[in-house]
């Protein structure tokens, strides 16, 4: 019995390890779109103060 839950502890611990690695670079893509959207805004700001 005590080997069915350790087994399930391990593999609850790899599935919240997965889900907690996935959730990271999620979160890194998501700051690289908005460092983008960020150098656009700058440069359409630097355009329009030349017009």
């Amino acid at each position: 019995m005590s080997q069915i839950l350790i087994i399930i502890a391990g593999i609850s611990a790899i599935v919240l390890g997965l889900l907690w690695w996935k959730r990271i670079q999620t979160s890194r893509e998501d700051d690289h779109d908005f460092e983008v959207r960020e150098e656009a805004k700058e440069e359409v700001s630097e355009q329009e103060s030349v017009i």
